[in-house]
């Protein structure tokens, strides 16, 4: 580390990297040492080390000094050693690189702990001791290393740490910071974790906790400078709508179910009080709303005011909301046990809850307490001799007070002040709409305050405070409903009657306070309550017998509890009974009960509704002028048909075997159907399918009406009220029950132009096969997005003009919407899964008119005239060519219909069958096809495929261009390599064509050296999940080819050399023996010919591979690079004229130091002189050595000052010419000899200075670390 350190502080002497790259060179080509590379640098002189930059000085003159800078007197930390009992503890921290005293080190890992034991004994840190961390990586290890054991100047940090017996004030070691800091983090772990066990804590007089406290109205409002501040007073009057609201902040009591009780369980404290004498307080609702849990713990059972708990049963009498649940407060922790006896508290880290969910209302649960005294809303409690007192809440606070959640701000509130009505008792009412839901379902409060005439709202006049359900109330559906009672908290200053400017203010859980400033005019403030219309009272009792009338039964589950309509139907019966019902109140009531009515879901599909529904192929094409029928489809892969290739059609069985039908819209019609039979899908409904198709699996969920592609036949989803689809089929029922469905209706069919119909009568998917081209460009919706194809009818004439609709089924007739395949009996299997054909032969002999297709954008048709040839089933050709090699004629054998007036065509072109026979001797060896045609056109074409083939050999592999070549000038080798079928390499067969095919010969005859088997053919990776594949030819060596070839019945046999290129290693060889062994020394010329003999090993090895090649390249480069120029005999010799000199030298007064390092650099000398055979670079090392610690000689009492012999001026004047000598020596071949400092032994390694000049920098920086 020492020499590192020296070679560091004179790289820094040089300006510039490229100056101390240059130096570094210099060191490494010269092979000097290290130590007398630093000497020499040393003897440029004072003039570099002067110029040095301030910095450069400072950083060595700190080098492995402790870093103040970085200390860590223990912050954080509060434990006591003196109260640690005597024993051995242990702790952990972490060392990071993202520390910010990081100051761009090299990590080998982000972060890693540091682990420790800690011996106290009285009151003192006596030992510490880090575990072991063997397993760091060098960077790592090498600075926890130096934290652990110090430098020469510090002591390591577990020393310190013992020495002082604390860690207070302890010093991190320069360049090891970090791990120096984790240290001292892990002993301060271990002693906090053993005081805090040892000394448990008892609350201070001035310690405070924070929670969530239940507060009556009277205490929440007590220190707000409301009216009626505090006072629990209640009144006998009634308001306009019956109910005793006008007192101030008293318990609001409720005797009915309808509403409050469950809304006001968001936030609010209630006790229900039952006809049998129980009380239960109510804490939590199940989110169906059916239950409820006590405070206590115990769970109730609830409908509509029937109650069962513990095996008993109760009604309700009434209940209260007597304040709010969680209000956050700070309180004295001495007055907390105090606190809780009284009022219900949740600490920190416990669980808040309310409510259950109704549409815009969103109950909430598991909410964790994390209030603080920037909480918003907090209140501080005071102990008042046993009683409690509450501060005005903090209303700047900037937390939300719950664990993980931000203070949330109110937005899109759209705010009305609404007319004049009272239908709550109010006198002045502003409902919050919009998105209002989570504001409502968290409000626990509202403050209103009132300006008058003051339209700047400054000076206020009164400030009212409100209770839930008396004033506040929030809806499911129609928002925030603020009002304001006249009542012992709400008196109108005199002279006013509160027309004017107001701000109301709601307090949240969680939330910034929401305000809203608006202007009230006559026309919102209640006056006289005026009596109920006729009108309105009958709208009212029409809408009431309406609902009273309503059978439960037939409505979703959901929707009859979400809209609510029992509570609103029971709320309207009570408006209804009332003496003094007034008009405000009765509309208001009709707007709630029709919204419970339009918010009913019809369990059933009405007349007159739309639904999607699974539709069997044979009802789908019934009316589609199909009187022949359409099947399902049968399928043995089971996977299409569960796929997206399968959209539009939907499946029973959940195993994939069949294709059932399309799912299609269809409005209800008239009758009397039973929807008790059939699957109704939701919203709600799932189905995941998982598929596995060329290898790669897929998983699917599919919600809603998507889950309709795997259910049950006639399953439906009813579409939302108001949409209305493009096409659709009417169903009805019979007098029976049995489903009828008319033809498509809705959007005119659209005619498709452009569209060319390509069509064949051979085909792998039926006997049939029509492809339509710019056909599903042209089926688009307004985005451009490509229709769903539901299904699709071939429309076909007789002679006599009878037109008849042939139904076609996804995947076995319909391929991705735009082709159409039939089977009519001939070809009876596709892919494994068979063919129906049964209600497709009749087509055969008729003619195509058009073709229809149903699409999820419209129906679309396209025009054609196409004759459907007849197939024979016992139509056939054979053509007997293929065993009669280099042939000249073929036989033909020919099965036709007596009436098949027969013509022949060969590979599309006329040809002559003549007694049976027909020419071949023109036709190259291959497969070729043979067709058979009727002329009259009535029968379809019948075709043989048959195969000629040659004894010949036209091929062979050329191993000097490695390519399949001509046997013989003139052969065909083209069709040879165009008609290969299989590759056989090392005993492996490979297709060359079809699924799965591998191509091993490029179609110039050359060898695909890329070629991977059970993967892609190009060097592009397959996507995640897919195989990658192997490659044919993954090694070098020798490899056995066989290639066999259609109508070539002897393969091409031969062997293929793949040898890695080694280029750079044979001109690596090629230099290395040209080089001159005399004029190196022994042992470097003996480590290179070792060097050079591997490499030609590896040169004759065929199947060397690239990193084998690349290592004997490396290692002749290396040991050519380190070969040493044995040293001249004038070298030599002034050598020992120097040592000779030397040893005149008396000790004559020098001090140790300079005496002893000029003694070792005289014997390393005379060692170097004795050696048989010394290097170029070890004599001059040994000279330049010697003379300079002979001019370092110093007198005693006169250090800095030389008193050596030798001068620098003589010393640089010698090297120069030295220098000059060695360069004139060249060998024969013009290789600079190496006695050269700066030798450059063979041209391929011109580049070594560059990387060297760039590895300096990387030095400095490592041992800068």
């Amino acid at each position: 580390m020492q020499k590192e350190n020296a070679v560091l502080r004179h790289l820094n002497a040089f300006g510039s990297n490229a100056c101390r790259a240059a130096v570094i060179t210099a060191m490494v080509t010269s092979m000097a040492p290290t130590t007398a590379i630093a000497a020499t640098m040393t003897k440029t002189g004072t003039e570099a080390t002067n110029n040095a930059p301030v910095s450069i000085q400072n950083e060595e003159a700190n080098l492995l000094t402790t870093d103040s800078s970085s200390q860590n007197a223990s912050s954080g930390t509060s434990y006591d050693l003196s109260k640690i009992a005597d024993g051995t503890y242990t702790g952990k921290a972490v060392a990071d690189s993202n520390d910010p005293h990081n100051k761009g080190d090299e990590w080998d890992a982000k972060s890693y702990d540091v682990s420790v034991s800690v011996t106290v004994s009285g009151g003192k840190i006596t030992k510490v001791d880090v575990a072991d961390y063997e397993s760091l990586g060098d960077n790592d290890y090498e600075k926890m290393n130096l934290a652990v054991k110090g430098s020469r100047k510090a002591k390591g940090v577990p020393a310190q740490i013992e020495a002082a017996g604390n860690t207070d004030n302890i010093d991190a070691v320069t360049t090891a910071t970090i791990s120096s800091n984790a240290i001292k983090a892990a002993v301060d772990n271990a002693l906090q974790t053993a005081y805090d066990e040892q000394n448990p804590s008892t609350p201070a007089t001035d310690e405070y906790t924070y929670g969530y406290a239940g507060l009556t109205w009277a205490e929440y409002w007590a220190g707000e400078k409301v009216q009626a501040a505090g006072s629990s007073a209640s009144s006998s009057e009634l308001d306009s709508r019956n109910e005793a609201d006008k007192g101030a902040f008293d318990v609001v009591t409720r005797a009915t179910a309808n509403h409050g009780l469950h809304r006001g369980s968001y936030q609010c404290m209630a006790t229900i009080y039952a006809n049998e004498g129980a009380t239960f307080d109510l804490a939590t609702w199940a989110a169906d709303g059916k239950s409820f849990t006590t405070t206590d713990g115990k769970t109730v059972t609830w409908n509509r005011g029937a109650m069962t708990c513990d095996g008993a049963s109760y009604t309700l009498k009434d209940y209260e909301v007597t304040g709010l649940k969680y209000v956050p407060v700070k309180i004295k922790t001495s007055d907390l046990e105090a606190f809780k006896a009284s009022h219900s508290f949740v600490a920190n880290g416990e669980t808040l809850a309310g409510g259950y969910t109704e549409n815009n209302l969103q109950a909430y649960s598991g909410l964790v307490a994390d209030v603080d005294a920037n909480t918003n809303g907090i209140k501080t409690v005071t102990n008042n001799n046993g009683t409690f007192s509450f501060s005005a809440a903090a209303t700047t606070g900037t937390d939300s007070g719950i664990k993980g959640q931000e203070l949330k701000t109110a937005t899109d509130i759209k705010p009305t002040v609404k007319d004049a009505s009272g239908s709550y008792g109010e006198f002045l009412r502003v409902d919050l709409n919009g998105n209002y839901g989570d504001l409502g379902a968290n409000m626990q409060s509202v403050t209103w305050t009132y300006y008058g005439n003051d339209a700047t709202c400054t000076n206020a006049l009164a400030t009212y405070g409100t209770k839930f359900a008396a004033d506040n109330w929030m809806h499911k559906s129609m928002g925030i409903q603020l009002g304001l009672t006249k009542s012992e908290r709400c008196q109108l200053p005199e002279g006013t009657n509160g027309t004017g400017y107001w701000k109301l203010t709601v307090h949240a859980l969680g939330y910034n306070d929401y305000t809203y400033t608006f202007q009230a005019t006559d026309d919102n403030i209640v006056g006289a309550k005026e009596p109920v219309t006729d009108a309105t009272k009958a709208k009212l009792q029409e809408l009431y017998d309406k609902a009273a009338s309503l059978d439960k039964s037939k409505y979703t589950e959901d929707s009859w509890t979400a809209s609510s309509i029992e509570t609103e139907t029971a709320e309207t019966k009570d408006l209804l009974a009332k003496k003094n019902l007034g008009e405000a109140e009765a509309a208001e009531q009709i707007t709630h009960l029709q919204g419970a009515l339009d918010a009913l879901v019809s369990l059933y599909p009405q007349a007159g509704d739309y639904v999607l529904m699974n539709i069997p192929y044979a009802d789908f094409y019934a009316a589609e002028s199909n009187n022949a029928g359409t099947d399902i489809v049968t399928s043995a892969t089971r996977q299409k048909t569960r796929s997206s290739l399968a959209s539009g059609s939907y499946h029973v069985n959940s195993d994939g075997t069949d294709i059932s039908g399309a799912t299609f819209a269809v409005k209800v019609g008239e009758g009397d159907i039973d929807w008790s039979k059939f699957t109704r899908v939701t919203d709600n409904s799932s189905v995941t399918i998982t598929t596995s198709i060329k290898g790669k699996e897929s998983t699917t969920t599919y919600t809603g009406k998507d889950a309709l592609f795997e259910s049950a036949n006639y399953s439906y989803y009813v579409l939302p009220a108001g949409e209305v689809p493009t096409n659709y089929k009417e169903l009805t029922a019979d007098s029976e029950g049995n489903l009828n469905f008319g033809a498509v209706e809705g959007k005119k069919a659209t005619e498709l132009e452009n569209v060319t119909a390509n069509f064949k009568t051979s085909s792998k998917y039926g006997d049939y096969e029509i492809d339509f081209k710019n056909l599903r460009e042209q089926m688009v919706d307004a985005d451009g997005n490509q229709a769903t194809v539901y299904g699709a009818v071939v429309n076909a004439a007789d002679a006599d003009g009878t037109t008849e609709g042939y139904g076609m089924r996804t995947v076995e007739n319909i391929w991705k919407g735009k082709e159409i395949a039939w089977s009519c009996g001939l070809v009876n299997e596709s892919h494994g899964s068979p063919l129906s054909s049964r209600h497709y032969k009749s087509m055969m002999g008729k003619t195509i008119k058009s073709v229809t297709f149903y699409t999820s954008t419209g129906t679309y048709t396209v025009a054609m005239n196409q004759y459907v040839p007849v197939k024979a089933s016992k139509s056939e050709i054979d053509v007997e060519a293929n065993a009669k090699a280099d042939a000249e004629t073929a036989e033909v054998k020919a099965t036709l219909p007596a009436d098949f007036k027969v013509e022949y065509k060969l590979d599309d072109a006329d040809v002559t069958v003549d007694n049976g026979t027909f020419s071949i001797k023109d036709l190259k060896p291959g497969k070729h096809t043979l067709v058979a045609r009727d002329a009259s056109g009535k029968y379809a074409d019948v075709t043989s495929e048959f195969t000629v083939t040659t004894d010949k050999t036209v091929a062979k592999f050329d191993e000097g261009t490695s390519k399949i070549t001509a046997a013989n000038e003139g052969d065909d080798v083209e069709n040879f390599i165009g008609n290969i079928t299989t590759v056989n390499v090392n005993g492996t067969d490979y297709a060359a064509s079809g699924r799965g095919s591998v191509k091993i010969i490029n179609a110039d005859g050359s060898i695909n050296l890329d070629a991977v088997a059970g993967g892609q053919q190009s060097a592009k990776p397959k996507a995640t999940g897919q195989q990658q594949g192997t490659k044919v030819f993954a090694n070098y060596g020798t490899y056995t080819i066989k290639v066999t070839s259609t109508g070539y019945n002897t393969p091409l046999e031969f062997t293929f050399t793949h040898k890695a290129d080694r280029t750079d290693l044979d001109k690596a060889i090629d230099a290395a023996e040209k080089l001159d062994k005399s004029a190196f020394t022994a042992v470097s010329w003996n480590a290179m010919s070792d060097a050079l003999s591997a490499a030609k090993t590896v040169q004759a090895n065929d199947a060397a591979t690239d990193d084998a090649i690349a290592q004997a390249l490396n290692a002749l480069n290396s040991a050519v690079a380190n070969l040493a120029a044995k040293a001249t005999d004038e070298a030599k010799s002034a050598l020992a004229d120097l040592i000779e000199s030397a040893g005149t030298v008396k000790n004559d007064g020098y001090t140790d130091a300079s005496w002893n390092d000029f003694q070792t650099a005289l014997d390393e000398a005379k060692q170097v002189a004795a050696s048989e055979d010394p290097s170029a670079s070890e004599v001059a090392s040994a000279v330049d050595k010697l003379k300079a610690t002979q001019d370092a000689l110093t007198k005693k009492g006169t250090e800095g000052k030389p008193a050596g012999g030798s001068t620098s001026t003589t010393t640089t004047t010698t090297t120069t010419d030295t220098k000059k000598a060695n360069a004139s020596k060249k060998d024969a071949s013009g290789l600079p000899g190496t006695g050269d400092t700066q030798i450059a032994t063979v041209g391929i390694f011109a580049g070594i200075g560059a990387v060297i000049a760039a590895a300096g920098v990387a030095i400095r920086r490592r041992m800068q670390h």
